[in-house]
């Protein structure tokens, strides 16, 4: 890439991350235009795509990069992240470790890790959080690849480990890390306490942390409701989330857990507008959209179901999948229940 060319991305990034989103992704888009043989340039303009939100546009563009150039990083990068966004974590993991061996970042390592570790491959977390490691050298690890390191050690159940990370994450400074790092240890140390009464704890700890670390009091209010869903207290689960809801509209994991209690209490038609905003925000979520199309089906509403999957379809022409659900929709038989998958 030219050094004309890394010096207008680099200025483009700057502009992006003072607000000025526009005109940094048209100077990006006019970049991509003038070198549409690059696979770099076509990679960096995926990348400002995703970082705006503008996902299908993103992978189109990540895609045309790695058309170009199969190890392309940056396409990689945007691939993982939209296969995790869609549940497939194999494949993100796989794309994700293409990037990092290409050009190694601690962001790239984070992602990596995470994809993973969620996919239950806890020996290919392992090896890939080594390799960052020793790249980062004496001067240690990123906060957010310190973060999937500590939550790593939880997944594989060395929680003294993992206590040590958090205390040291959460005495690094401010910021989300720190704020997620105070609000983990805060959970780890109600681990053994029976749900109701660690739920509880957790929202007490949550209301006094609102007042004086926000940020924290939003992850353990979270952390709280997961443990209000997994101890059984349904209604208090949906209560708690849309409480963090309330400070964090749109967030797609409250989103969705919220979606999954109110449908096993036998609100659908609660569950139903956070299913098609996780949707609208999430096209190839498995979950959202086989939760959606059963719920459609079970009220009789076959017509209202059909005409969202195809408005949606409009939106999004490369997910695959609205097209089984619109399929499933128009099927005279089959579908009535409540499919229970997922949260």
């Amino acid at each position: 890439m030219a050094r004309e060319v890394e010096a207008r991305l680099r200025r483009a990034w700057g502009r992006f991350r003072r607000g000025e989103r526009e005109e940094a992704l048209a100077e990006v888009a006019d970049l991509a235009a003038r070198h549409p043989e690059e696979a770099a340039v076509r990679g960096a303009h995926a990348a400002f795509l995703w970082a705006a939100g503008r996902r299908d546009a993103a992978v189109r563009e990540a895609q045309a990069a790695l058309s170009l150039d199969g190890d392309e990083a940056a396409a990689h990068t945007v691939l993982g992240q939209a296969e995790m966004a869609r549940l497939r974590l194999d494949r993100a993991a796989r794309h994700l470790g293409r990037a990092y061996a290409r050009a190694p970042t601690a962001r790239r390592a984070a992602l990596w890790v995470r994809a993973l570790r969620e996919a239950r491959d806890l020996a290919g977390a392992e090896a890939a959080l080594a390799q960052e490691l020793a790249r980062a050298g004496e001067g240690g690890p990123a906060p957010a690849v310190r973060r999937e390191e500590a939550l790593l050690a939880e997944a594989r159940g060395d929680l003294g480990r993992a206590q040590a990370l958090w205390s040291e994450l959460a005495q690094a400074g401010g910021g989300a890390d720190a704020a997620y790092a105070r609000a983990r240890l805060l959970a780890l140390r109600t681990r053994e306490m029976p749900a109701a009464e660690a739920a509880a704890e957790l929202m007490g700890a949550a209301r006094v942390r609102a007042r004086t670390d926000p940020e924290a009091g939003r992850a353990i209010l979270l952390a709280a409701a997961d443990r209000r869903r997994s101890g059984g207290d349904l209604a208090g689960a949906a209560e708690a989330y849309r409480a963090y809801l309330a400070e964090r509209p749109g967030d797609p994991y409250a989103l969705r857990q919220l979606a999954f209690v109110l449908r096993r209490l036998g609100r659908a038609g609660e569950a139903r507008p956070l299913l098609e905003a996780l949707l609208r925000r999430e096209p190839g979520d498995v979950y959202a959209r086989n939760a959606l199309v059963a719920d459609y089906l079970a009220a009789g509403e076959r017509e209202a179901g059909e005409a969202f999957f195809r408005a949606l379809l409009a939106e999004h022409p490369q997910a695959k999948g609205l097209y089984a659900a619109i399929a499933r929709l128009r099927a005279r038989r089959g579908g009535g229940g409540s499919d229970r998958s997922g949260g």
